[in-house]
This record gives structure tokens, sequence and C-alpha cells, in this order.
């Protein structure tokens, strides 16, 4: 109930160390804003939905391609602060799972999610106004992740083409 009212103020109650942010400290309730990373932030918003270059959307792992080859480090400055620690052969490894959670990640628009609710977060903001990634893009982020995701396993256990093609006799 106490994190709830703290949410409900708009105070940070999440863990602010993530792509972009960085905690000033484990009580502070302040975090610091890092621009470089925020630009990153947005550039893989825009490139898995609308694409570089006229190119169509890209993939997460096409995404995570692109980072690769230009030798973007995520977050070092936090490697050793994990429960898994990055040793020489991970040091430099984006994984899929980073990129899908900075999609979903609802501080980018300002918000903190506390107990499957969104909360105004004032402090996610770029100087207290100004969400580090467009809510209606955000939200169109959301919408195409909801429509990729299977239901209960469903198509797992389909065999390929079936429906589609009929042997001969059965026509």
């Amino acid at each position: 109930v106490a994190i709830k009212k703290t949410a409900a103020k708009g105070v940070v109650v999440t863990d602010a160390n993530t792509l972009g942010f960085r905690s000033c400290g484990r009580y502070s309730r302040k975090l610091k804003h890092i621009s470089e990373e925020q630009e990153v932030v947005r550039r893989i918003y825009n490139l898995y939905y609308y694409g570089e270059d006229g190119s169509g959307p890209l993939t997460v792992r096409q995404i995570i391609k692109l980072l690769t080859a230009e030798q973007f480090k995520w977050t070092p400055d936090l490697h050793d602060k994990r429960g898994k620690k990055r040793t020489e052969a991970t040091k430099d490894v984006i994984y899929d799972w980073q990129v899908r959670r900075v999609l979903q990640d609802a501080r980018y628009i300002g918000k903190q999610k506390q107990y499957s609710e969104l909360w105004d977060c004032p402090a996610y903001l770029i100087d207290g106004t100004k969400p580090v990634v467009d809510p209606a893009l955000w939200h169109a982020v959301q919408q195409k992740i909801a429509g990729t995701k299977r239901i209960g396993g469903a198509g797992q256990h389909l065999r390929a083409m079936t429906g589609v093609l009929r042997c001969g006799e059965c026509f």
C-alpha cells in the first residue's frame, strides 16, 4: 500500500538503472538522464516501428546486428552492478531481451509500472516535461508487440501447409 501511495505521488519507486537512466543512489529516489543513451532508445523505437531508409520496420535481431556493427556498448557502467556479471567474452554482447525490455518499458514515456499499473513519474521526463519517446509511438509499438505474441502456444503444433494442400484423391 505504501509503494502504491508513493507511486501515485509521482516519486521514483522502480529501479532507475536502465538504458538512458541511472539511479542517483539507492534511497535518493532521484535519477540521472543519460542523453546519449536516450538518443539510442529513440532510435530503437523508430527502427522497430518505421525502419531505416524506407526499408521497412526492423526486427529485434536486425536492430541488435545494427547496434553491434556500430560497436554500441550497452550500459557498460552497470556490468559490475548486475546479478550476472559480464565476462570479457560477453561484455560487448547485446541480448534480444534487452532490446525487448526497452521497447516495452513505460519509463520512456514518463511512467513507472508497479503492481501491473502505470503511474505518472515526472522524474523520467526530460526537464520534467518531455518524455524520451513520443507516447503515440510508444503505444503503437505496444500494439505491434501485442500483435506478434502467441497466446497459449497457438500455432506451435500445426503442421506446415495444413489446410492449404490436399492430395489428388481428396478433391
